[in-house]
């Protein structure tokens, strides 16, 4: 043994990665959703499937018992879903960002659902003229081939709402700029 101390081989570190102050966020790409990302996706899955049963039960009260026409209920079926919506939405699914105005980011919430109705309605109206076009409505009853078509058109316009949601009506303003 030696008297002197031993020497541990140098090992070469890779050079530290700048610190980040201020800018925008690192883009996550498609695909590598962060832990905090995937919950939030979770929560407004979760609140979305609350506003399906909502849309769904006003849907069918609305064309079953008022007899009203499909697209009628389907626009008082969002309203409903709506509010229950932004109520969920705010205080849990995005409730780290709370601070925020509640009026702006209800006038952003109202636009975005005004653009994912507006998807709804158009998924609605052109599967149920197909639907009633090949005799879907005829041959398996007009509420079977309605809840489908009501499906399909709830999550056509889910893509859109999430999208939307996340990145401009319940965004600080930092992640709103250009």
């Amino acid at each position: 043994m030696s008297d002197s101390p031993a020497t541990l081989p140098s090992v070469r570190r890779p050079p530290a990665a700048p610190v980040r102050s201020g800018g925008p966020p690192r883009r996550v790409p498609a695909g590598e959703a962060s832990g905090p990302d995937r919950l939030r996706f979770l929560k407004f899955a979760l609140v979305g499937a609350v506003n399906t049963g909502v849309t769904f039960a006003v849907f069918n009260l609305c064309t079953a018992v008022f007899g009203l026409p499909p697209a009628v209920a389907n626009l008082i079926g969002w309203a409903a879903g709506f509010a229950n919506s932004f109520v969920w939405n705010r205080a849990w699914t995005f409730a780290d960002r709370r601070s925020l105005p509640t009026r702006s980011v209800l006038l952003r919430f109202a636009a975005v659902n005004g653009l994912a109705l507006a998807v709804s309605e158009s998924v609605l109206l052109g599967l149920e003229a197909l639907a009633s076009a090949g005799g879907l409505t005829a041959q398996y009853g007009s509420t079977l081939v309605g809840n489908g078509i009501e499906g399909v058109a709830i999550g056509a316009a889910l893509a859109v709402n999430y999208l939307l949601s996340s990145r401009w009506a319940f965004a600080p303003a930092r992640l709103r700029e250009p």
